[in-house]
């Protein structure tokens, strides 16, 4: 669980107990999002105290944990690079954790060199990353932001085009796939 200046605690449900965490989640107050990211705002105190509570027991009785971490959320990280990109920028945000997750199945167009920091971060370590916020401009852009697990430092990169490119398939590949073998 995160905290979040703009958004408040957020949580992103993962592991053997995610419906379980879901649930309590769920029974909290907090609000679901998109991938199931679920967010508390804390504009109440006496109702945010209440829904960490009730967390808390929920937590207890289904036999899962919460974990807090001190690290800044990856969504407040990216809204100040959207604030600070000429036009405009929608951010949402993508929990990694989850196997079913769309931004994990977009996080595989990042564009980079193929020995880049982002390709290499997305295919050595991706599945120790727990959340990607993707920026879109207006005009069809797109950008990704993601946090290195062994340093906690973001990576900005562009998303491929949705548009199938003759040269994307010869030249670049998505940052997951394995090179193309070589032929003797």
């Amino acid at each position: 669980m995160y905290l979040s200046p703009e958004d408040g605690l957020v949580a992103l449900p993962h592991g053997p107990g995610t419906d379980w965490a879901r649930t309590a989640l769920d029974l909290s107050a907090f609000e679901e999002n998109h991938e199931g990211i679920h967010v508390l705002a804390l504009n109440t105190p006496a109702t945010a105290q209440n829904s960490i509570d009730t967390l808390y027991r929920n937590a207890q009785h289904f036999g899962i944990t919460v974990d807090i971490t001190r690290r800044p959320f990856i969504g407040d990280a990216a809204r100040r690079i959207a604030q600070a990109l000429d036009g405009t920028w929608a951010v949402m945000i993508g929990n990694l954790q989850l196997p079913e997750s769309d931004a994990r199945q977009r996080l595989r167009w990042a564009w980079s060199a193929p020995d880049g920091s982002l390709s290499y971060t997305v295919g050595a370590y991706g599945a120790q990353m727990s959340a990607a916020a993707f920026l879109a401009h207006e005009d069809g852009r797109e950008l990704i932001v993601a946090e290195r697990p062994w340093d906690k430092q973001l990576l900005v990169g562009a998303l491929a085009p949705h548009i199938d490119f003759p040269s994307l398939a010869s030249s670049r590949r998505p940052a997951s796939s394995p090179p193309p073998s070589k032929q003797r």
